[in-house]
Order: structure tokens, then sequence, then C-alpha cells
């Protein structure tokens, strides 16, 4: 599966719904497990984090820090010495191969300097008042999402992002490509077509698509595809069919087959594994 060519189609494809959030007053050695996607904001005091993955990491955090954990493996944070964190654990609706691109632990230090708005956000998602309201399940997930996506620019913006990480387009004619591909997956693009809203010919269009995104625009657009499919799936409730029509596929088989090249699994076998 090839990656996203910009981190803002990358960011773009990751949404999560938030499962619990708690504010936690820890003491020294105190173990918290973390078992699947979270973020843990540090409202005072240091900690420890530990992935369990075949390429074990540990970090240490501090007070203002946040750390993203992204569910590959078990992770358990131990406190260095009294504190205060916040919890939050979280469920992807979207954007599910995004996380292949991530290590196990991302964690930005300083976050309380870098952004405070958004550190003021992460350390108040466990301070719930316990009366639940309409729109709280949307409106949390869409807070703990712009945590995430935060997180995630501010780690790779601080060079630790490995060498394939998704990079910006410099050249706005590509720019508009991309654009167009996004907003309409299901347009029946061809090469002419792509190279006409780029204002190319067609040779030129190929060899700086590839040259700037690393993929033929062919494989890039069929990537785009199934990062719609997932999100149709998983996060819209639509049913095979729909989502293969809505993609311009001509018959179901012929979109199954796509769909299970891209993430290894028939569209009924992976939604019932993402739900």
């Amino acid at each position: 599966m090839r990656a996203p060519a910009t981190l803002d189609e990358l960011l773009s494809t990751l949404e999560w719904q938030v499962d619990a959030s708690r504010r936690e007053v820890v003491r020294p050695g105190a173990r918290i497990a973390l078992p699947g996607p979270a973020f843990v904001y540090m409202v005072a005091g240091s900690v420890r984090v530990r992935s369990t993955g075949p390429q074990s990491t540990s970090f240490a955090y501090d007070a203002g820090d946040v750390v993203f954990h992204t569910g590959r493996h078990d992770a358990e944070l131990t406190s260095v010495d009294a504190g205060e964190i916040v919890v939050t654990e979280l469920r992807p609706t979207a954007g599910f191969h995004a996380l292949d691109l991530l290590p196990d632990l991302l964690g930005v230090q300083r976050l309380a300097d870098l952004d405070p708005g958004v550190a003021l956000l992460a350390s108040r998602m466990g301070c719930g008042t316990g009366v639940r309201r309409a729109g709280d399940r949307v409106i949390c997930g869409r807070i703990a999402t712009t945590i995430v996506a935060v997180a995630i620019r501010a780690w790779a913006e601080g060079d630790c992002a490995p060498e394939n990480w998704p990079v910006g387009v410099d050249d706005p004619f590509l720019g508009r490509v991309l654009d167009a591909m996004h907003a309409n997956p299901g347009h029946p693009w061809t090469l002419r077509d792509l190279a006409a809203v780029g204002a190319m010919s067609r040779t030129t269009f190929a060899e700086r698509f590839r040259e700037q995104i690393g993929q033929s625009p062919a494989s890039y657009l069929a990537q785009v595809r199934m990062d719609a499919a997932m999100t149709y799936l998983a996060q819209d409730g639509l049913t095979v069919s729909e989502t293969a029509r809505l993609l311009g596929y001509e018959s179901d088989a012929g979109f199954s087959r796509a769909f299970r090249r891209h993430t290894g699994a028939v569209p009924s076998v992976w939604r019932q594994r993402a739900s």
C-alpha cells in the first residue's frame, strides 16, 4: 500500500472516536496499560511510556508533553514521580492505513508551548461534568482528531519522521490535480483528464507527478479510492455495492479485488474487523 503524498492528505484521512477519557492522579511507580490507540497529556509530573512491539521503545515525558499511542502493540505507562495525566482512549473511524506510517509511540515535548490552545483542549478531555448532551460523541471525536493531527504535525516538523514520510508538493499545478482526485475519487479519470487539470501535456504531467509524488497517477488514484472506500464502509455505513458505484467500479467483484489488493481483505471482512 502506498503512502499519501502530502502531510495534509495524510492528516485529512485520519478521524477518531473517543471511547473513554479520564483524568488520573498517579503516584510514583504507578503503572497504566495502554492496550489500544490513545493519547496521554501530561498535566503534571513525569512518566515513562514503553511499547511492547517487536522493536520495543521507551520514552520519558514531562508536564506539558503529549504522547500518542497508535495501538498496533500494547504499551505501558509508568509514573516516575507524583503527577497528573489525562488518558484518552481512541478508536479510528477513517484513515486506518495511515497508522502504518507511524511509530508505535509518537511524542511531542512542550505541546503547551508549541500550541497552548490544543494543549488546553487535551488537558480538559478528562473533565466531563457527568451530564451527557446531544452531540457529545461527535464533538469529542473532532476534538480528539484535532489533537492527534497537531501532535503528528509537530512530530513530523521536529525531524522525527522517516525519509518516506509525506512531504509538501510545491508545484501548484500538481496540487490542483491532487485536489481534484480527492474531491471526486469516483470520476473516471484518465491521464489526459488529469494532465488537463494540471495544464500540462500527458508526458510532462506523468513525469512530474512521479518525480514529486513518487508513484504513477494511476497508482495514486487507486489509493485515494481505497481511502474513500474505507471511510464509506466504516464511517458512513454504505454497502459494498453502494461504495463500488460511488467510486466508479462497474462491478462489486472488481471493487472487491481492488480493495483486497490494498487492504489484504475483502470489503465485508475488513468492515467486520474495523467495527
